[in-house]
């Protein structure tokens, strides 16, 4: 299969934590990816219509280097790693709900957490979301640093600082929140766990920050036997989850299904303008003509 992958920068495939350039050299055997940058977009239209990819993959992120995907992920659907829920401003002047604009336009989404794929689920019906636990690897550095994965807000965004944490059985610390809600953890208030499974981490609540972390901190640091059970308990979950083969051979399984998938069906106040492919002025020109399909000579 020809993937024709977005993506704003050349993958680091060094980093532990850079989940997508692993995920794109696990796949490289499998299947013949040529990453589109933005400089190589302004070429993707003549090749997509002389000599068609099998599929478009793209990542989504609420960044300006990620702004130039969109004009692409809206007309030519693919998969869409949704990188984060935070979206509005790559879409300035468009009115409506900006996060169902790819889980429409595409055949299939994916994201981080399952979390995070039921919230838009139930949010968005008929959308199709698949959760893929992305794969990294472990961190470098002594066994019992602390790993303090702190972003906030999260929306939706993979936290594979924490995840490359997990694999090298370092303890971890993380806010308490939907993107984690999967997560087996221990309270710092009473340092309990939250569920039946052994804990892989420190969930603190983002409300009371600056004290929770404090008390994290200082516990882990004085208690050598915890920071060695929560980092053993770790080590498992991410050989269980989150490791790069288990993401590639997830995502093989998403390009599979979404080769001969059309997009789903659009809600009834769908913009005209984002399907839209800019060719409606070009047909009316040549109808009177009897031509209907448009390609680039070869």
């Amino acid at each position: 299969m020809r993937l024709a992958w977005f993506t704003p920068a050349a993958a680091d495939t060094a980093a532990p934590t850079d989940d997508l350039g692993l995920l794109i050299r696990a796949l490289a055997p499998r299947y013949r990816i040529e990453a589109i940058d933005e400089r190589a977009a302004h070429d993707f239209v003549w090749r997509q219509a002389r000599d068609p990819y099998d599929l478009c993959v793209y990542e989504l992120d609420n960044t300006a280097a990620h702004q130039y995907v969109w004009a692409y992920a809206l007309h030519y659907p693919g998969v869409t790693l949704m990188r984060s829920l935070a979206l509005p401003r790559l879409l300035a002047g468009v009115r409506g709900p900006r996060t169902s604009y790819p889980l429409y336009a595409s055949r299939l989404v994916v994201v981080a957490q399952a979390s995070t794929a039921d919230v838009l689920q139930s949010d968005y019906p008929g959308a199709r979301i698949r959760a893929i636990t992305p794969g990294v690897e472990p961190l470098s550095g002594p066994a019992d640093e602390i790993v303090e994965s702190l972003r906030w807000p999260v929306d939706g965004a993979p936290l594979t600082d924490a995840l490359a944490g997990f694999a090298a059985g370092r303890p971890v610390i993380v806010f308490d929140c939907t993107e984690t809600a999967d997560w087996p953890s221990i309270d710092p208030h009473d340092w309990q766990s939250r569920t039946p499974e052994a804990p892989i981490c420190v969930a603190i609540d983002p409300r009371d920050e600056a004290h929770s972390r404090r008390v994290a901190v200082r516990r882990l640091r004085e208690d050598r036997e915890l920071r060695a059970r929560l980092g053993a308990a770790a080590r498992v979950w991410w050989e269980t989850h989150a490791t790069v083969p288990r993401a590639a051979a997830a995502f093989a399984q998403v390009l599979e299904d979404a080769r001969t998938l059309p997009p789903p069906a659009k809600p009834a106040d769908w913009p005209a303008a984002i399907g839209d492919d800019g060719m409606r002025l070009a047909r009316g020109l040549v109808a009177p003509l009897g031509i209907s399909d448009l390609r680039l000579g070869g």
